[in-house]
């Protein structure tokens, strides 16, 4: 039974008192909003006042899973990120240079670096998690060759392509 209500701060579970069948050992469920991020990891460094947390951000997970007091389980979600580009606007209108633009790109250290070592590249708009999921999409293999060879075929001069596909893609430092 909802005993009390705030959009922001807590929700309050409680027994109904007037219950038919047999009656559960947790007598309420609080649901505390903590929005803060550092105010999440404070409570759960201190222990004891929260047993879940969910939606920790990916940067935060492996200082969360250094304390002694914690167990951090990372699982699939229905999020899905991706790079768009404006087929309307030069250079992107050129299928050329989106070809060149897909082998220049390391999807999968991208992916790994961008989601700090939780996410995995996937071949749909949509994400696995989500029943319509249907694999369609090829993905590239890096291939700074023929990423070259596209930007030959779209009318770029040698001497542009290090400068736009390094623009372009710049492996990540930790």
């Amino acid at each position: 039974m909802l005993q009390s209500y705030s959009s922001s701060e807590i929700v309050l579970v409680a027994n109904p008192p007037h219950y038919w069948g047999p009656q559960p050992n947790v007598t309420k469920i609080i649901y505390e909003v903590v929005p803060s991020p550092a105010t999440q990891e404070t409570l759960l460094e201190k222990g004891g006042s929260v047993n879940v947390a969910l939606n920790i951000p990916l940067n935060q997970m492996s200082t969360l899973s250094n304390y002694t007091n914690l167990k951090v389980k990372a699982g699939p979600t229905s999020s899905e990120y991706y790079i768009g580009l404006d087929e309307n606007v030069t250079p992107f209108n050129n299928l050329d240079v989106r070809k060149a633009i897909e082998y220049a790109v390391n999807a999968t250290q991208l992916t790994q670096f961008s989601t700090f070592g939780y996410g995995l590249p996937i071949q749909s708009v949509i994400a696995p998690t989500i029943e319509s999921y249907i694999p369609a999409f090829k993905n590239y293999t890096q291939n700074l060759t023929l990423a070259q060879e596209y930007l030959d075929k779209a009318g770029y001069p040698p001497w542009l392509h290090h400068d736009l596909l390094l623009h372009l893609w710049r492996p990540p430092h930790r």
